[in-house]
């Protein structure tokens, strides 16, 4: 876990994460060995600011990193980066003045209760690769005010569902565009 850090001024990304189905798991040993309880690898409660290339990169086919609670602001690319197969979980988190606020590449995280503002390009880009599947699901957000899109899907194999979010306006050209 990583909680309460501040990451400034990094040239390339302030977190690489990567893991499989099994990691970035952390194993908690119980009293009696037929309980074995496993929580996924979490970044909470923390800044990042001032990167070059991306904030937070999520990759590994099958894990399920959690973001919650971050604030992650002027990152030349995007704030965080989730790629290929990955189940992360954003929650709660404050993204602005990125280049791309969440960058999703065939995976199926979980975007939920956001405030991702004023970013160079779009809020949310979801992108199926390769014939892969992209399953994002984008839920609960506040998504206004950048330069070109709220929410950006793209690729033959996009299925990511937008529902239930509380504010997409104010955004340059489209609200959500498919």
């Amino acid at each position: 876990m990583i909680s309460d850090c501040l990451f400034q001024d990094f040239n390339a990304g302030a977190i690489y994460c990567f893991g499989n189905p099994g990691f970035p798991q952390i194993k908690y040993d119980h009293k009696t060995d037929s309980e074995d309880v496993t929580k996924p690898f979490t970044i909470r409660d923390s800044v990042i600011t001032n990167c070059q290339v991306m904030g937070i990169y999520l990759h590994g086919e099958g894990s399920r990193q959690q973001i919650i609670r971050v604030k992650i602001d002027t990152v030349l690319g995007p704030a965080i980066k989730v790629y290929k197969g990955n189940y992360a979980k954003i929650k709660g988190c404050e993204i602005k003045m990125c280049k791309i606020g969440v960058h999703v590449l065939s995976a199926q995280p979980q975007i939920m209760m956001n405030t991702i503002t004023m970013n160079l390009e779009d809020g949310v880009l979801t992108e199926a690769i390769n014939n892969l599947r992209c399953d994002a699901l984008i839920q609960f957000n506040t998504i206004v005010k950048n330069k070109r899109n709220g929410i950006l899907c793209i690729g033959v194999n996009n299925h990511s569902r937008i529902e239930r979010n509380l504010k997409i306006s104010f955004n340059t050209f489209a609200g959500v565009k498919g």
